[in-house]
């Protein structure tokens, strides 16, 4: 999937600015994944709530998104048989990169359905995805 440019037009103070935004199609990606045989039998399409036994009383704990609050939410807000399908999104500020005369953060995707040693993974098949590229802003004096 190639790259493709989206200008982002915001004001600040009377003054409008742009930045040139490069990005993936993050559904397709998604989709091939999802697609993948290798795969199928890896993702987890329903929330649950795991608890284990301290001694005394059953404690509930998180250990993947799934079992999260928030994955129980969408999926009880969803259509009977609708399943929650999970995007990652974070920018590596620690690995600044340049393309031609810009300079950007790297966007990595990853999918929430799968397991954290395939979606950590740096083998390429589930693991995280570059989808974009975060613009460099200009410092603007806030005083």
């Amino acid at each position: 999937m190639q790259f493709t440019k989206h200008v982002l037009s915001a004001t600040y103070k009377d003054d409008p600015l742009q930045y040139s935004f490069w990005c993936r199609d993050l559904w397709q990606w998604a989709l091939d994944t999802v697609r993948n045989p290798l795969l199928a039998n890896d993702f987890v399409w329903d929330s649950r709530k795991l608890s284990k036994y301290n001694g005394e009383e059953y404690v509930r704990f998180i250990h993947e998104p799934w079992t999260a609050d928030r994955f129980w939410e969408v999926q009880s807000a969803l259509p009977p048989n609708g399943k929650p399908f999970g995007f990652i999104l974070y920018a590596d500020k620690t690995k600044l990169s340049s393309f031609g005369t810009a300079k950007g953060y790297p966007i990595i995707a990853r999918l929430a359905n799968l397991p954290t040693e395939i979606r950590n993974s740096n083998d390429g098949i589930g693991g995280g995805r570059l989808v974009g590229w975060l613009p460099i802003v200009r410092s603007v004096n806030c005083l």
